[in-house]
């Protein structure tokens, strides 16, 4: 525990002499100490929080802290937790860690270790296949994409986020949380699962005219409230309003139909089913070609 300045000081092991800590050692590749280039702004303020929550915890601060790790000051860490910088480099995180007895540059974040892997690149990054794309309004025969605009992205690999498809976003539908261009890399949704109030979910919608059957599939996010549950668009297209009723909860990948919507002769009410949660998006994905 490093005391707050204002405190008299006391002697403390952990922050006193570098040498009596034995801290946990990870090995990592140069991939990992360049991490926050592959996460979203989002995952960046989680780490963020993490470490806010490891100081509230440990009842560190900032100044005290940096000293005993030998540096000259805190402005690292200052410029980090503001928002200031992107980054906290992996060598700064292990320097913090190793003052603290049991903590390592990934428990201050508040993250597990990446699993241990052949190969150190693969132990933060994997390959998540590209399977569909999100457009509102666009009905088509089939649910995946043509074979020419499949392929896979890189994203990273972190402990207890299953993302095994990514979908590509081809409007403006969703664009109050995520551009144009961007992959939303989604866990498929099980029968098990549960929805949260607030998941960003991937949405089939289906239905049958003149004997054909096509599908529409978007991102939309979970709103609950008294008066129930409803797929909301998240847009600042006015075209792109209103809420579909959804039942609550909701069994993974259950049908339902939308009782406010208007039954045509010509085909039936449409039928949903949400087949996925958004883990996290990527802004800036390279595509890569499958052999």
């Amino acid at each position: 525990m490093v005391v707050k300045a204002s405190q008299p000081a006391r002697k403390n092991p952990s922050v006193g002499a570098r040498a009596e800590a034995k801290p946990v050692v990870v090995q990592v590749s140069a991939a990992e100490a360049r991490l926050s280039d592959y996460l979203s702004d989002e995952e960046v303020e989680r780490d963020r929080q993490g470490m806010r929550d490891t100081m509230k915890r440990l009842d560190l601060v900032p100044n005290t802290w940096a000293r005993a790790a030998g540096f000259r000051n805190a402005n690292a860490l200052y410029n980090w937790l503001s928002g200031r910088t992107r980054s906290l480099s992996l060598d700064v995180r292990e320097r913090l860690a190793a003052v603290l007895p049991g903590e390592t540059a990934w428990s201050i974040i508040g993250r597990k270790p990446p699993r241990a892997r052949k190969n150190a690149v693969d132990a933060v990054m994997r390959q998540v296949p590209i399977r569909t794309a999100a457009r509102a309004s666009l009905w088509r025969r089939v649910y995946e994409l043509p074979k020419r605009e499949r392929g896979s992205i890189l994203a990273v690999a972190m402990p207890d986020n299953d993302m095994d498809i990514a979908v590509r976003i081809d409007d403006d539908s969703i664009n109050e949380l995520y551009s144009a261009g961007s992959y939303a890399l989604v866990h498929s949704l099980r029968p098990q699962d549960r929805l949260r109030n607030g998941d960003v979910v991937l949405v089939e919608r289906r239905r049958v005219r003149a004997e054909a059957e096509t599908v529409e599939i978007t991102l939309r996010q979970v709103v609950v409230t008294k008066q129930g549950a409803v797929l909301r668009w998240r847009s600042l297209n006015p075209d792109f309003q209103g809420d579909v009723p959804m039942p609550w909860p909701y069994e993974g990948g259950k049908p339902f139909t939308n009782l406010q919507e208007p039954k045509f002769a010509i085909h039936k009410r449409s039928v949903y089913r949400i087949t996925g949660v958004v883990v996290t998006v990527q802004t800036m994905a390279r595509r890569i070609l499958n052999g």
